[in-house]
């Protein structure tokens, strides 16, 4: 499974999002997605790539948040 299918699960699965609403461009702002929200999806997709993921600031899109999973992978891979 792609990261992109795999955030929009968990998002779904946390907040009940649909996923045909969640594109690349899409802010998480857009989707009401709180820091608590950030946070518990950050944890989620640890859990999935058995990585240790930060919040930070430079998370605003989805694809901010695709790139960020991807690099992170790439570099404890």
């Amino acid at each position: 499974m792609d990261t992109l299918t795999t955030i929009k699960n968990i998002i779904y699965d946390q907040l009940d999002i649909i996923p045909e609403k969640i594109k690349l461009e899409t802010t998480l702002e857009e989707l009401d997605i709180e820091a608590l929200d950030r946070v518990l999806i950050l944890n989620d997709l640890g859990d999935e790539y058995h990585l240790y993921l930060e919040d930070n600031e430079d998370l605003i899109t989805i694809a901010d948040l695709v790139d960020y999973v991807e690099r992170e992978i790439k570099n404890n891979g």
